[in-house]
């Protein structure tokens, strides 16, 4: 009952949700590997049922394909759970390599720092 349609959130271009958060800035404090982790990882979690929605896919499919349980997944999505920093790779993976889902992914600026600085040299 709680899980999104697949065609819920379809349309002709990618929009990012009003409610979606940009990445803030690291205060300072802490180590700023571990901070930006975390803030990705919440990120995600947060569009991660409008994500699954305009990639036109289920909690199953997404699962499978990742390699964790529908279970773990449903509770992922719905924050009862916070996914593992090897999850949210695969799961940034499949969304910035699927055309309906890579622009707001992209839109919502939830890569971590360190990992496109050695991917682009930013």
């Amino acid at each position: 009952a709680n899980q999104i349609s697949k065609t819920e959130g379809h349309g002709s271009a990618a929009k990012v949700p009003r409610n979606a958060k940009k990445l803030p800035e690291h205060n300072g404090s802490g180590s700023r590997t571990q901070y930006y982790k975390n803030i990705c990882i919440e990120m995600m979690t947060e569009n991660l049922a409008s994500l699954r929605a305009k990639a036109d896919i289920t909690q199953g499919e997404i699962s499978n394909l990742i390699g964790i349980s529908r279970q773990t997944y449903y509770a992922i999505e719905t924050g009862q759970r916070t996914m593992s920093w090897n999850t949210y790779l695969s799961l940034l993976l499949f969304f910035d390599t699927n055309n309906s889902t890579r622009s707001m992914l992209r839109a919502l600026s939830i890569y971590p720092k360190e990992l496109m600085s050695k991917m682009c040299g930013i």
